[in-house]
């Protein structure tokens, strides 16, 4: 069997350097952008107003996009990677600063869900990462569902409170909002109920989606007790001899 050439490997490890601090900076990116959200969304900022918002997300959109072309140009197979990342350039084009400079006007909830779509691909590269740091695949698969969790419920939250904090009377906080969130994701359900077409179609999402991951939690425990009682059992065996 041939070796690899010194050439490919340096090749190789330059192209995983590149890919990785293109991660990177789409992680920094996201986590600005997601702090300017969630400020412009509690202080009812009007974003479609805020200029430094649209060029802010029109950049960082063009980031997200950068990064997907790097992956695929550095895939093995660029035709598979290409239809695999397909949905992510798709969510990553920005939209908003698109419609607005064609003068194309939708509507408040469409407008404000828009705002949020390309930092599916921010959670998708830090789950990627995390992967990559974790060598236990039920683990990696594990911290991608938990990111996944986590920023469906922030995003929920928020997205609920920006819509019935003005008409719902029940809901005077974000906190009551992440509360309403986090117990319709367990489907035990809240007693904040929801007024608006928007706040009613989150209960439903959000029931569905904690009948699909929460019993990743149980896949977790199970393969964690399963590999301490491996490990148990032979180190029990290594001492007796």
């Amino acid at each position: 069997m041939m070796k690899p050439a010194y050439g490919d490997i340096t090749a190789t490890r330059v192209r995983h350097r590149i890919l990785l601090g293109m991660h990177l900076m789409t992680l920094a990116a996201a986590v600005l952008l997601i702090g300017v959200i969630s400020y412009d969304a509690i202080v009812n900022v009007s974003f479609l107003s805020n200029v430094r918002y649209l060029r802010l997300q029109f950049w960082i959109c063009l980031l997200f996009i950068a990064d997907l072309i790097v992956e695929i140009a550095f895939a093995r197979n660029r035709t598979k990677s290409f239809f695999v990342n397909l949905p992510f350039l798709l969510i990553c084009i920005p939209y908003i600063s698109i419609f607005k400079a064609l003068d194309i006007h939708l509507g408040d909830e469409a407008t404000f869900v828009l705002r949020f779509v390309a930092l599916i691909r921010a959670a998708a590269v830090f789950a990627i990462i995390t992967g990559a740091i974790t060598r236990n695949r039920i683990r990696s698969v594990f911290h991608g569902y938990i990111i996944l969790l986590v920023t469906l419920v922030y995003f929920a939250s928020l997205m609920f409170f920006v819509e019935e904090h003005a008409v719902n009377p029940y809901l005077q906080s974000y906190g009551k909002s992440l509360w309403w969130t986090i117990m319709n994701m367990t489907t035990t359900g809240s007693n904040i109920p929801e007024i608006t077409g928007v706040g009613k179609a989150l209960a439903v999402m959000l029931s569905g989606a904690g009948l699909i991951l929460f019993p990743i939690c149980t896949v977790y425990i199970t393969d964690m007790v399963v590999s301490r009682s491996r490990s148990g059992k032979t180190r029990a065996d290594a001492a007796s001899q």
